[in-house]
């Protein structure tokens, strides 16, 4: 028995593909059950928030690699208020969907954090801003390394080692509690400071 074929025309034929293409990259139930088929296809854009689960169960501080849970972010207001801009809440799929992001020239984020996701070469990337704000909670010596509190929209983030390595002519050591600002040198994989308040 002979089977029925449908003609498609150029265009339409062309959207079939994108579609298919499509549920061939989109994650599915099943915690990290994810299709990695096409790995040289068009970037793919995801959000995903920062995590840990049952075969990471600790957030890493140093490293290349996060866990995520992919889901949508979206504005809660239904119309643009000037002056205050629009709410994004990130939503997770249901039922959660985990993968493993790499870090692209960037440092790791903090854990439970937003980050935008593409799809490239079979892997998830993400990228970090580059630039922080921090105030050291050690004194820091030229060549030498210290704790620094890192904050995001003005509040305390977390703890990073950050390093005096660059710019060192100006003070030999840069006291407990100085208002710096650091940057990640992929390089180096570290965060160096590049700036920091004159005493007062």
């Amino acid at each position: 028995m002979a089977g029925t074929f449908a003609t498609y025309g150029k265009n339409t034929a062309r959207r079939v593909l994108r579609d298919i293409a499509e549920l061939k990259r989109r994650p599915y139930g099943g915690g990290s059950n994810y299709n990695q088929a096409f790995v040289r296809g068009p970037l793919v854009t995801r959000w995903g928030k920062t995590t840990t689960n049952y075969y990471y169960p600790t957030y890493p501080t140093t490293g290349r690699c996060v866990v995520v849970t992919l889901g949508d972010l979206e504005s809660s207001n239904d119309q643009y208020v000037p002056g205050s801009g629009p709410t994004l809440e990130f939503t997770e799929y249901d039922p959660t969907t985990t993968v493993i992001a790499v870090a692209d020239k960037s440092p790791l984020p903090f854990e439970d954090t937003v980050v935008p996701l593409y799809w490239a070469n079979g892997v998830w990337w993400f990228r970090e801003p580059a630039t922080r704000k921090a105030i050291l909670d050690a004194s820091c010596a030229i060549e030498s390394s210290a704790a620094a509190s890192i904050y995001i929209n003005d509040a305390d983030a977390g703890t990073r080692t950050v390093h005096y390595n660059w710019m060192t002519s100006g003070m030999s050591t840069i006291p407990s509690g100085t208002e710096i600002i650091v940057e990640w040198f992929d390089d180096e994989s570290k965060w160096v400071i590049v700036a920091a308040a004159c005493p007062s």
